[in-house]
């Protein structure tokens, strides 16, 4: 090999040294001796702009306090179900008493529940003199008057309006509107198919609280009337949550 050959390659060879050297890498003559089987690789720079996992997954990096000060308001569901406005009086482990305030209803005497659905659904979907859908809202209430006809109801709020706007007119005869609370009410609460059997014994055990503590019936319900309140959607027949309804005297 010439002498210029061999310059070039060593000097080829410094560099490669130099280079690898640079770069964190061990010598030639390291290797030889077996260093860079077992050495750990250098550390790897983080970049300024790279993000913990602790960052990503919520755990970590900022306090509780200031998490909850960060995070958006959550944002209001239109389309969640509205209840009946009512002010609770007081609970115990047989009832809770409930001021319901004066609201609209619409309401149809009905023989069998899925008629009553029906009649309402239809009226809440849009059959009526404005041709406006209603908002969704709960509970559907079914008055049992001792004698007559059985009466099905439920609170009417039009689409994008507030509780004191007044519902459109019926197309359907069979459906009314009607003005309904007013009064305060002790509900007691049972889960499962609201049978016939399910309702009274539920209704006996109400009227027993209710005498224990010293409260009176209103007129009506001391002449046999009460209610059943079921919260779920309108459309369906499955189980739902159900409350026995008796008006009492304060």
């Amino acid at each position: 090999m010439s002498a210029a050959c061999t310059a070039a390659c060593n000097a080829a060879t410094r560099w490669a040294e130099g280079s690898a050297r640079s770069a964190g890498w061990p010598s030639s003559a390291a290797r030889r001796g077996g260093w860079w089987a077992t050495a750990a690789p250098p550390a790897r720079r983080r970049s300024a702009r790279a993000v913990a996992p602790a960052a990503l997954f919520g755990f970590g990096s900022k306090p509780a306090e200031q998490q909850q000060q960060a995070a958006p308001a959550p944002a209001v569901q239109s389309n969640s179900p509205l209840l009946i406005p009512f002010t609770p009086v007081q609970k115990n482990a047989d009832y809770s008493l409930r001021l319901y305030s004066a609201y609209t209803a619409a309401e149809c005497e009905y023989e069998r529940r899925d008629e009553g659905f029906l009649l309402l659904g239809s009226y809440m979907s849009g059959n009526n003199a404005a041709d406006a859908r209603c908002r969704e809202t709960q509970p559907v209430v079914m008055c049992y008057p001792p004698q007559g006809a059985k009466r099905m109801r439920i609170h009417i709020v039009p689409a994008g309006s507030s509780d004191a706007a007044l519902p459109p007119a019926p197309r359907d005869p069979a459906v009314t509107l009607a003005v309904a609370g007013g009064e305060v009410v002790a509900a007691r609460q049972f889960e499962g198919n609201a049978t016939k059997e399910a309702c009274e014994r539920c209704l006996a055990q109400l009227k027993a609280a209710l005498a224990r503590d010293g409260l009176q019936l209103a007129e009506a319900e001391a002449g046999g009337f009460f209610r059943l309140a079921q919260y779920g959607p309108l459309h369906s027949l499955s189980t739902r949550v159900n409350e026995i309804w008796l008006a009492v005297k304060l």
